[in-house]
């Protein structure tokens, strides 16, 4: 339902079953939190470029990657 393109960042899809994770008492699933950081990492980015270019936010499934040495 909803494509998100972050500065410098690849496309975020949400999902019509992603929304269900918003409902109260749900846990966020890895998309919901993506996007929401993705989209504070953006608006710092034009907030206050000096403070983002000093940042970097991996994402949820980096971890997971990273163990798995793909």
């Amino acid at each position: 339902i909803l494509k998100y393109l972050a500065i410098g960042a690849s496309t975020l899809h949400i999902q019509y079953k992603d929304l269900e994770w918003l409902a109260p008492k749900e846990w966020l699933n890895d998309t919901i939190i993506e996007f929401g950081l993705s989209l504070w990492m953006n608006k710092l980015k034009m907030m206050d470029p000096h403070v983002a270019h000093c940042m970097h936010i991996f994402s949820p499934f980096f971890y997971t990657k990273f163990r798995s040495g793909k």
